[in-house]
């Protein structure tokens, strides 16, 4: 591993020896694999070619993958970075050397093997202390513990987005625009402006939905003024966003069966991403006259949080709306406990398999049904099964 992180580093630094190329990195507890796309969407629209990661190319193994395919051709860079244990993220920042870092997020996250909540901070905090003064910061300003990394790094400046006043990229409005795309509109602060923008104020209708769709194309907008403000075409931009293909198990939606919508976030979870989930299918739902099922699968290395942390989303569940709720797997029992209210259709099933015939035997046609769990309950074969697009043929 220390050879195939040296040579891809070693071929980072010589990608960027000859010219300024800028290098956009990006961590986060949630959301940093569809703020990675709609990121190298906005930055496609600058012209040159970038080069972005891939799947989930985001470790020891995957970064270095990811530098070792930067071409001469290529003149911006996108790089994911995860973590799951404490110093992964400054090992992989070291790799990047980032222009642009941005935190998406900050929650219990792999807190079994790196501590509690504001351990995973200092963790997460670790890709802006790798930036240089010349390096911007980019973060999520809505989120306290990830905007209080900021004093970490010696970014001289630092961009905020979010829903909130303070944001420099700020969604002022957001709407369902359908039941497969949201309608967003975003403002940018006098600091922004300043950095060169010809437009104060975009509009974009894209695949990116809900509230994690919302802070991703706020993030990739911030990371583009960071890097060349004066050459975004607000047009374009918009253009971009909205013709993105949503990524396969992060709250991508596609038909399922007796016109049921199915929302296939089932690649990994943690509370905050469930919960942000749960809002994001109940507003469909509701803005359709839509039945609410969920099926929500364990949420795994939480270590000594799990139980607390399964309680808070089963009532968040229950105060999303959720008509008829299945919870799979291990501690995933606590979730259905702490759902259980009248009136609400909650069981608990030991696996993927039951969770599909458990779902068979409740769903009615029209049902919004949101699928989410860690990758390693399965909860993506059971999409598979009821999904009827050809793309995701039954496994």
């Amino acid at each position: 591993l220390l050879g195939l992180g040296a040579l891809g580093r070693a071929h980072r630094l010589r990608w960027s020896a000859d010219s300024a190329r800028p290098l956009v990195a990006i961590t986060g507890s949630a959301g940093k694999t569809t703020t990675r796309v709609a990121t190298a969407a906005v930055l496609r629209t600058l012209g040159p070619p970038v080069h972005a990661s891939a799947g989930n190319l985001n470790n020891a193994v995957g970064i270095p993958v990811v530098l070792l395919g930067l071409e001469p051709a290529h003149a911006l860079a996108v790089v994911e970075v995860g973590t799951s244990s404490r110093g992964e993220i400054t090992h992989g920042a070291s790799l990047c050397e980032p222009t642009v870092g941005v935190l998406t997020l900050v929650a219990a996250a792999h807190t079994a093997d790196i501590g509690s909540v504001d351990d995973v901070a200092v963790e997460k905090g670790a890709l802006l202390a790798a930036l240089a003064p010349s390096g911007v910061a980019v973060i999520n300003g809505d989120d306290a513990r990830a905007w209080g990394q900021r004093g970490r790094s010696p970014a001289a400046r630092a961009l905020r987005y979010g829903l909130g006043p303070e944001a420099d990229v700020r969604v002022v409005a957001r709407t369902p625009d359908g039941l497969s795309r949201s309608r967003l509109q975003l403002s940018l602060s006098p600091a922004a402006r300043a950095l060169g923008a010809s437009f104060d104020a975009l509009t974009v209708s894209t695949p990116l939905i809900g509230v994690a769709g919302a802070y991703a194309v706020a993030a990739a907008v911030a990371s583009a003024l960071a890097i060349a403000a004066d050459r975004l075409d607000p047009d374009a931009i918009a253009a971009a966003l909205g013709s993105l293909a949503g990524e396969e198990g992060r709250l991508r939606t596609c038909p399922g069966p007796d016109g049921a919508v199915l929302i296939d976030d089932s690649y990994n979870a943690n509370r905050a991403s469930v919960e942000a989930s749960l809002v994001t299918a109940s507003e469909l739902a509701r803005a359709d006259g839509r039945r609410l099922v969920a099926v929500l699968g364990e949420m795994r290395e939480l270590g000594a949080l799990s139980a607390s942390e399964h309680r808070a989303v089963g009532e968040a569940a229950a105060r999303a709306g959720v008509a008829v709720l299945v919870a799979v797997q291990g501690d995933a029992a606590h979730l259905a406990d702490a759902a259980r209210r009248p009136g609400l259709d909650v069981l608990f099933v030991p696996d993927a398999a039951a969770a599909l015939d458990a779902l068979e035997a409740r769903r009615q046609p029209g049902d919004v049904i949101l699928v989410k769990g860690s990758r390693g309950v399965g909860l993506d074969r059971l999409v598979a099964a009821l999904s009827s697009e050809p793309e995701h043929p039954a496994r």
